[in-house]
């Protein structure tokens, strides 16, 4: 999947988290507003 942080597109490969493509794109998006400091995704 592909992903925009700060600027920045980036390739993640998604087929290992355990986690849907939105709950990832949100968890980025806090993170990048400052308002998650890890992000809470489980790698299976």
């Amino acid at each position: 999947m592909q992903i925009r942080i700060f600027g920045h597109d980036v390739g993640v490969d998604d087929s290992r988290i355990d986690a849907s493509p939105e709950t990832i794109r949100e968890q980025v998006r806090e993170y990048e507003a400052g308002e998650r400091s890890p992000l809470d995704l489980e790698i299976g």
